[in-house]
């Protein structure tokens, strides 16, 4: 579980209306984040954001602190939202405070509706 150079992870973004869904899988820990952190580091500070937890496997105060640093340096702070969080992700960002501080939606849909975005949908890799 977790822990080292053999962590597998996967990510995939897709577009709808003017917010970008980001798929997150596999495990985020020491040795994938930082990979996590890129995508999410390339996104544009502005751009409203939904991180789709329900494939992660394995979740760490490594993936903590790189939604850390997403909202950090988010523009708009309110356009960041976590969506269908695992039972295990949900409990360790309970316990360093996130839950409080980044909007949860139990979907993807649910955290569209949450920013008023559209339905038109354009995926990308």
């Amino acid at each position: 579980m977790g822990g080292g150079a053999g962590s597998v992870w996967s990510s995939s973004l897709e577009r709808i209306g003017d917010v970008v869904v980001v798929f997150v899988g596999g495990e985020i820990d020491l040795d994938t984040a930082p990979k996590l952190e890129r995508v999410l580091a390339g996104l544009p500070r502005a751009q409203p954001v939904i991180v789709d937890c329900s494939r992660v496997e394995y979740f760490d105060l490594a993936g903590v602190h790189v939604l850390e640093h997403l909202y950090a340096r988010s523009a708009v702070r309110r356009s960041i939202v976590l969506a269908d969080l695992p039972p295990h992700v949900r409990r360790v960002l309970e316990l360093a405070g996130l839950t409080r501080t980044l909007r949860v939606a139990a979907t993807v849909d649910e955290a569209l509706a949450m920013l008023g975005a559209g339905a038109e949908s354009d995926e990308t890799d």
